[in-house]
């Protein structure tokens, strides 16, 4: 696990050490260990270290036999056992043990179709001298971030935009900051800082020395064969492809531990990973104070249940806000899904027990339909009026709606606010009347419009579930959930692998037919048979929690989360230029009317917080 980062400049002027040393200088946490850079004229290369796999050969960059391919690499690839053996039994001849090593032996072989290859999470630059060109490619998923942007007369990419910065000065885009407010995330290929662009998931760079630039999918989930056997079969293979993921990814040259949130998706992965070793598991977990939640119950009955060496922390509003000002020094972009912070708690609790790696249990309800929106709504509400009556009819139940509760009669209005809304709790009425001009509350929507298309064109049948989550997969699985766990687990100096998003999970479960991966019309319900042998019914059968603080509450109840201290007493020009700071005071004052907006506020407050922490 590392960061990287790269200049190819277009006009031949050489890449001058200070330039990367200045990039890598801003992102070390991703990597404490180690560094290095590559220098040859126009291109350079540079590299910051998080030792995981083959700990004392492991240094980049990495180059083939002869020096002409030169590889800086993020991330892991977990077959690399296997892709070293075929390799060398082909002639090909490696100096390290490191992972990294198999992917310049598979380009030399296969160019870029080395990429059918990995199972793994990655982002890397490989910089091919014969040719003159950078080929740099993301995982499937976008597990492992990926940032560039081209200017007139280069190309520069990084692991972080802080460390991109460095090198190509960027101002905040005030029309991002919009789209950050309506999805709690910045979406897409956009980041917060205008001209630096992310690299979409399953998606890679051809850049050539002149210039041209050249951007290919290479994966989807949805473009392989239906399953075509039994129910037994699906559970024999779903198993099997449980244990070899969660096998592969326990495989590290350092202490691993566990996210143990006490939902069916981590508790899986502790089932699995107990017959993956015979030493004790490290679990973590966390217990909110002032949520109410049985989370930290039910992490404790897996805990015991597998004999794990547990750690349960405690997390209130203070300790909250000490989190979110560490991590806010040490991100590029604010996430305002408050899962962020205690995930960096966590995380900052297993580094300081020398765990270097955690595996997480996101993406389970993403390929197994875990959430309540991925299914039919229920009739009456706002969503199932979105999605179910005629324009007209529609359009008249909203209107009325919205004379008493605007919100809701928004939701009523379009599927793609209904299905935005339920995602970010964002108060689109709340917005609208906090924003200065109507021309950016118009922006907000129509980026839930953007963002959430498809589902304008899925209708209720045999693919609306499937429809739903191949939309989550897309959108806010890379966009909110994997970006927050790299995020807030780097900053601690940790590495988070997600063994539910092998990429063969996820073909398989988009390949089932829905009566079998939602078997007897349940949630997870082949996942959740699986799993009967392994984990405790009540468990399984447990309502859903999310990993999220109890963020309103705490704003409500404790004085750590002070709104008015920090938007009225403190905002920044951003926050002044597109809000109404007199309706915010007022609504600030109102305890009703700002408990009903509580997660539109917090994302102003998470913006302008972290706004003030640029100092770069």
């Amino acid at each position: 696990m590392c960061g990287i980062a790269g200049i190819l400049n277009f006009k031949r002027d050489p890449v001058r050490l200070e330039q990367l040393q200045a990039m890598t200088d801003r992102m070390v946490e991703r990597g404490p260990d180690d560094d290095g850079f590559y220098l040859s004229g126009a291109v350079g290369l540079g590299f910051r270290r998080l030792s995981i796999i083959d700990l004392a050969g492991g240094h980049q960059p990495l180059s083939n036999e002869d020096g002409s391919l030169q590889l800086v690499f993020n991330g892991e690839i977990y077959n690399h056992v296997e892709l070293r053996a075929q390799l060398i039994s082909r002639g090909h001849i490696f100096r390290t043990k490191s992972d990294a090593e198999v992917l310049l032996h598979l380009y030399e072989e296969k160019g870029v179709k080395a990429l059918d290859d990995l199972n793994g999470m990655f982002a890397f630059a490989l910089f091919d001298s014969q040719r003159e060109a950078l080929w740099i490619a993301r995982d499937r998923l976008g597990i492992k971030p990926l940032f560039f942007a081209k200017g007139v007369d280069k190309f520069v990419f990084a692991s972080d935009i802080r460390a991109l910065r460095a090198v190509f000065p960027a101002d905040i885009d005030s029309q991002v900051v919009l789209q950050y407010l309506a999805l709690a995330y910045v979406p897409g290929r956009n980041s917060m800082w205008k001209g630096v662009k992310k690299l979409p998931p399953a998606s890679y760079l051809w850049v050539e020395a002149g210039g041209k630039i050249s951007c290919t999918q290479y994966w989807s989930e949805n473009s392989f064969g239906a399953w075509q056997g039994s129910i037994s079969e699906a559970k024999e293979q779903l198993n099997e492809l449980l244990l070899d993921a969660i096998g592969l990814q326990m495989r590290s040259d350092v202490p691993v531990g566990i996210f143990l949130s006490g939902g069916v998706d981590s508790s899986a992965i502790v089932s699995y990973a107990a017959k993956c070793t015979d030493k004790p598991l490290r679990t973590y977990t966390i217990n909110f104070l002032g949520k109410g939640s049985s989370d930290a119950k039910y992490a404790r009955l897996v805990a015991d249940r597998y004999a794990t060496n547990h750690m349960e922390l405690q997390m209130d509003a203070a300790e909250a806000v000490w989190a979110m000002d560490e991590l806010l020094l040490r991100i590029d972009e604010p996430i305002s899904d408050s899962a962020i912070f205690p995930t960096y708690f966590l995380s900052k609790a297993a580094q300081k027990q020398g765990v270097k790696v955690l595996l997480n249990g996101a993406g389970g309800d993403e390929i197994f339909g875990g959430y309540d929106r991925h299914f039919p709504p229920k009739i009456g509400s706002p969503t199932w009026v979105a999605q179910s009556l005629p324009p007209i009819l529609r359009s008249a139940i909203a209107h009325i709606w919205e004379k008493f509760d605007s919100d809701r009669g928004m939701r009523a209005a379009n599927p793609m606010f209904a299905w935005g809304c339920g995602i970010s709790g964002v108060s689109m009425g709340g917005c609208k009347s906090l924003l200065r001009d109507p021309s950016s509350f118009k922006r907000m929507m129509s980026t839930l419009i953007e963002e959430f298309s498809d589902i304008a064109n899925s209708s209720i049948g045999t693919r609306y579930t499937y429809d739903r989550m191949a939309l989550d997969l897309k959108t806010y699985l890379p966009g909110d959930i994997l970006s927050l766990v790299d995020k807030a687990s780097m900053a601690a100096s940790v590495e988070c692998r997600v063994p539910l998003l092998d990429h063969r999970l996820v073909e398989f479960a988009f390949s089932l037919p829905a009566s079998i991966n939602f078997l007897n019309g349940n949630s997870k319900g082949l996942f959740k048979e699986v799993l009967s042998k392994n984990l405790p019914m009540d468990l399984l059968g447990r309502k859903k929690e999310g990993f999220n603080a109890p963020i309103t509450a705490w704003m409500q109840t404790q004085g750590a989360l002070n709104l008015k201290e920090e938007l009225l007493g403190n905002p920044v020009t951003v926050v002044t230029d597109l809000f109404s700071m007199k309706t915010l005071e007022n609504l600030l004052a109102n305890r009703t009317k700002s408990h009903r907006i509580s997660e539109t506020l917090f994302s102003i407050y998470l913006f302008n917080r972290w706004f003030r922490s640029q100092t770069i």
